[in-house]
């Protein structure tokens, strides 16, 4: 639940990021989690933002807010269907990589630059860890079963943040 006792005064606020490709089965878990949010209702103070690639395009969602969720499959090496919340911090390792980071920045290299830039909020990370990325439409049944379980792990999140 959204704490209602906060001061007004914002720096901005909180935007709620689903990143992934909707036609790469269950990379498309973020995109399902910031929609099924969506359905059920936000606050007016929570924004969403739907990135469909996390290199560079991920930083302009990030700017402005006084803090961000991103909700993104990642290989975090557990079982498909696994949601962990992570910080920026726990990616400087190197040990949880986006799903498919062959081509593009890490999510670790891309909150590091936005960092740079003095634009970034403070970022929590809610980690979905996939069984497949391939071409299809369709994710698959332990990753689907765990897009009610990250959304309540942003709505326990929002509980706790002055929004």
């Amino acid at each position: 639940m959204i704490d209602q006792d906060c001061p007004e005064a914002q720096p901005g606020p909180i935007v709620i990021i689903g990143v992934g490709r909707e036609r790469c089965m269950d990379d498309s878990v973020g995109l399902a989690v910031v929609r099924q949010l969506e359905a059920e209702g936000l606050p007016d103070s929570v924004t969403v933002e739907e990135v469909r690639a996390c290199g560079m395009e991920l930083v302009p969602a990030l700017e402005g807010g006084a803090g961000a969720i991103i909700i993104a499959a990642l290989d975090i090496g557990e079982e498909p269907g696994t949601v962990r919340v992570f910080t920026p911090g726990d990616l400087e390792d190197g040990t949880v990589l986006l799903a498919d980071n062959l081509r593009r920045p890490s999510l670790g290299d891309v909150l590091e630059l936005a960092a740079m830039t003095d634009l970034a909020p403070e970022v929590t990370i809610i980690a979905i860890q996939p069984g497949e990325i391939a071409p299809g439409y369709e994710m698959t049944e332990a990753v689907q079963g765990a897009v009610a379980e990250a959304a309540e792990q942003v709505r326990s999140l929002l509980g706790g943040k002055c929004v």
